[in-house]
């Protein structure tokens, strides 16, 4: 019988979220108005797309919870269906809870313990559902602010009534933990649960930092900002030392395959002890990002410096007071930009997770050429 343990997966993330973009003064002001197009349309457009090389899914029946206290959930996002499958290609049980089952991949959806739907992050009764018998979680809810912090805190206590110790938070961005809070007002969310989790919560939970998802490496969002021209892609860095900052990656495969041997077998983590782990494909530079997709693409390429940080800044200061926090979306890409390329967002080697133990880490290449 294969080995059974109880995991459970929530809606799925699909993207660690980076969000440079460019920001000279000629620029400034229309990226301030497509910020938040940018940023929010390829997130709904991406959370209906199938998985690459998977059919389009058809409706699933439910099927009744067992009370064994043993599963593991997968969801209907692109990194939540990922983790589901990499959970059962490990012999897992798997739960999952959403609001859309039919958009899970079928075979995914022929393979799930049970699936409880959901009808927002606020239903309490699914969320008690979804948890009841099992004894760990990973959350995987789309990186939207109202779901990085409030619907996770009603995850996190619905996890405690049901008495669970191993919980994987909505994580997968880069390490924030040395962020400043007020920096950066998406990871304010992050920093926020994690704060309070510490304070009030009987669970240790797990972060997983993986930098920036590689299908969104060339988006006007990511290290670089790469502005696709008719005759030559541009990328840009802010800074002196903006060249030499390595931004860490990661391909989604590569993220839900190390996620779920974190989850088995990070150290602490079936022992209820949480932790920070880092867990990238790879770290690499503007100029090595640039390079690839110059052999993977063959078109030309520049790289160019845009401004100085603390031009950059003071640009970042006026939109937040202009715009106020009720808008952060609006400069998020500024401030993004800002804080990646101060460096503050690099991974030590002695942070990392070995990875390659579990699978090959997928080659900057390699993780470029689906989207050139």
């Amino acid at each position: 019988m294969p080995r059974l343990l109880s995991y459970w997966i929530s809606i799925g993330a699909d993207f660690a979220l980076s969000l440079p973009s460019p920001v000279t003064t000629s620029t400034q002001l229309a990226c301030e108005k497509s910020a938040v197009d940018a940023v929010r349309r390829p997130f709904r457009r991406l959370l209906n797309h199938s998985i690459t090389g998977v059919p389009s899914a058809s409706p699933l029946t439910p099927v009744p919870l067992s009370h064994h206290g043993r599963s593991i959930a997968g969801i209907t996002g692109l990194l939540g269906q990922r983790l589901a499958r990499a959970a059962l290609d490990r012999g897992l049980a798997v739960r999952g809870l959403g609001r859309s089952p039919d958009k899970l991949d079928p075979t995914i959806a022929a393979s799930l313990e049970a699936f409880v739907q959901m009808a927002s992050h606020e239903d309490i009764p699914a969320l008690d559902k979804a948890v009841a018998g099992v004894d760990s979680i990973i959350n995987a809810y789309s990186p939207i602010d109202v779901l990085s912090l409030d619907g996770s805190l009603l995850l996190l206590r619905a996890a405690e009534r049901a008495g669970i110790k191993v919980f994987i938070a909505c994580s997968w961005n880069y390490d924030w933990t040395r962020m400043k809070y007020g920096a950066l007002e998406h990871y304010d969310t992050c920093i926020a649960f994690e704060h309070q989790a510490a304070l009030t919560s009987t669970i240790r939970p797990v972060y997983l930092f993986t930098g920036i998802f590689s299908s969104y490496m060339l988006s006007p969002f990511a290290p670089g900002a790469a502005v696709v021209g008719p005759e030559k892609t541009v990328f840009r860095y802010w800074g002196d030392d903006g060249l030499k900052t390595k931004h860490p990656w990661v391909t989604q495969d590569d993220a839900a395959v190390y996620t779920i041997d974190v989850l088995l077998h990070g150290k602490g983590v079936q022992d209820a002890q949480g932790g920070f782990f880092h867990i990238p494909s790879g770290r690499s530079t503007i100029a090595e990002i640039a390079e690839a997709y110059g052999r993977v693409s063959g078109k030309p390429y520049e790289v160019e410096k845009a401004d100085s940080l603390d031009e950059l800044r003071q640009q970042v200061d006026e939109s937040r007071k202009r715009l106020g926090r009720g808008r952060a979306w609006d400069y998020a890409s500024l401030a993004m930009q800002l804080e990646s390329n101060s460096g503050i967002f690099e991974m030590a080697d002695e942070q990392l997770y070995d990875v390659n133990k579990v699978k090959t880490a997928t080659t900057l290449d390699d993780a470029l050429r689906p989207i050139v």
